[in-house]
């Protein structure tokens, strides 16, 4: 489990994107390239769209084990 979510990590520095006239640090890049539409889906599916359901639990867990830290609790405001 340890290597699935050490994929998860974001690289250790940003990306510069050079512009004219400047850079671009993407700091918040969206990596949609797995099972999102497929656990989008189950969670309208199973009518888990707010803050409950099993990805909550899944979730959780994983962010502990990646901090670590002896607690994980996912919010859904986000803050």
């Amino acid at each position: 489990m340890r290597s699935d979510i050490e994929k998860l990590l974001p690289q250790p520095n940003p990306k510069l994107v050079k512009r004219k006239g400047g850079g671009i640090i993407t700091v918040c890049e969206p990596k949609l390239g797995g099972n999102e539409l497929k656990y989008v889906s189950e969670c309208v599916r199973s009518n888990w769209i707010s803050s409950a359901g099993g990805f909550i639990e899944k979730f959780e867990k994983a962010f502990k084990i990646c901090c670590p830290a002896r607690y994980a609790l996912a919010c859904s405001s986000g803050t």
